[in-house]
């Protein structure tokens, strides 16, 4: 009879060992899918900042493209266009950028068109363009 008391004692002892051991990989498979949904959530983060980054940088570009096909057409009005590419060094960060400014004369004025890309060829570069015609101003119109 003692030994069978034994036994029980032993069975529960490692029924017992065995529940602790259960809970103790249950809270760690929790903590570890806790912890990854953490690490998830930083990286689309991250990836959301940069592409912020990127959109706001191809806005500045699109910007100093116009003035500078404003400032170019005011010097010369056969003024065509241009393809402005940005180093690196000179932009906010480690990735170049592109400007492409295309002009076509229609009958009301010249149509420009800018074009700005950053990060240059980039799987996730962002593009934005503007298009607006300056009208010309014939000489009957300055008198």
């Amino acid at each position: 009879m003692i030994c069978h008391i034994r036994r029980l004692r032993r069975r529960q002892a490692a029924e017992q060992r065995g529940a602790v051991l259960v809970a103790a990989l249950v809270c760690l498979l929790v903590t570890v899918a806790m912890v990854g949904q953490l690490l998830r959530g930083a990286v689309q983060s991250r990836r959301a900042l940069r592409q912020e980054h990127h959109a706001r940088q191809a806005e500045q570009l699109l910007n100093a493209g116009v003035l500078l096909a404003v400032a170019h057409h005011e010097q010369n009005t056969a003024y065509a266009g241009e393809q402005w590419d940005v180093p690196a060094d000179e932009l906010s960060g480690h990735l170049a950028g592109r400007v492409v400014i295309e002009a076509e004369p229609e009958q009301q004025g010249i149509q420009l068109r800018v074009r700005a890309e950053y990060p240059l060829g980039g799987v996730s570069a962002v593009r934005r363009s503007y298009s607006f015609v300056i009208p010309t101003v014939s000489t009957q119109d300055k008198d």
